[in-house]
């Protein structure tokens, strides 16, 4: 059960979060966004480990994604002016990507090329 409702939330998460981006919306990531963070940690195994790594997950995500932006090979929609920082829709998709580890994805724990043939793949 915790498969699909992680599998449903987030692609709802992922679906906010791209709308979002391409028509301005700033406070719908956040709000989807925690709903999926509320109910993942309801249901996760062990909850008090998943929070720090989705704050990891947040921060590495902005850093990597403004960094990118800073050094201008990133460009986010819509075009701000010269804001060269990750937005809250990234961000909310970092952390959203990292509720599925443990949720859907759990199964290609352990499997090191498995899950790096499928990010070739599938990623872009």
């Amino acid at each position: 059960m915790y498969f699909y409702v992680n599998l449903l939330l987030a692609n709802l998460c992922w679906f906010a979060c791209v709308l979002a981006g391409a028509h301005g919306w700033g406070a719908v990531p956040a709000m989807v966004l925690a709903l999926v963070v509320g109910v993942h940690l309801g249901l996760a195994p062990h909850p008090l480990r998943e929070l720090p790594f989705l704050l990891a997950a947040a921060v590495l995500g902005w850093v990597v994604d403004s960094s990118l932006a800073g050094l201008n090979l990133l460009h986010f929609m819509p075009l701000d002016a010269g804001i060269r920082s990750s937005p809250l829709y990234m961000v909310a998709l970092w952390v959203n990507f990292a509720t599925t580890l443990a949720g859907c994805l759990r199964w290609l724990r352990g499997r090191y090329r498995l899950g790096a043939a499928l990010g070739l793949v599938a990623g872009p």
